[in-house]
């Protein structure tokens, strides 16, 4: 009795075609050494839609950066991935989204590389 039960709420759940939407939060918590040090959170993160859902992406901040910043880093990151990935979705060869997702690493790399040398030196000028 359990089992058919079961069997027909799975098909009634099969059958529904009613539309889902979904809420997208994110929350993210500095760790001690970042709060002593007074280091901003590094963390950013994107959502974008996909054929029949959504995809997530988070940057994690390179917290020992010797130039620019950890912040910087994975914010710059996050904007190149929300520009390049999404367009990733449709290719249907695996090669070709590996090919695509490496080529937003690289530029995002380059971004990241850019920005970071546009600032001043900061600690890499004080370091020997």
């Amino acid at each position: 009795e359990d089992l058919a039960g079961a069997i027909q709420a799975s098909q009634a759940r099969d059958a529904w075609n009613g539309r889902v939407s979904l809420q997208v939060t994110s929350a993210t918590r500095i760790g001690l050494l970042h709060e002593l040090s007074g280091i901003p959170n590094q963390d950013s993160m994107g959502v974008f839609p996909t054929g029949d859902g959504l995809a997530a992406f988070v940057c994690d901040g390179v917290t020992h950066a010797l130039i620019g910043s950890g912040d910087l880093a994975s914010q710059t990151a996050a904007a190149c991935f929300a520009r390049s990935l999404p367009r990733l979705v449709g290719l249907a060869r695996l090669e070709d989204r590996a090919s695509g997702m490496l080529d937003a690493f690289e530029e995002a790399g380059r971004a990241i590389l850019s920005r970071s040398l546009a600032l001043p030196l900061g600690r890499l000028a004080r370091d020997p």
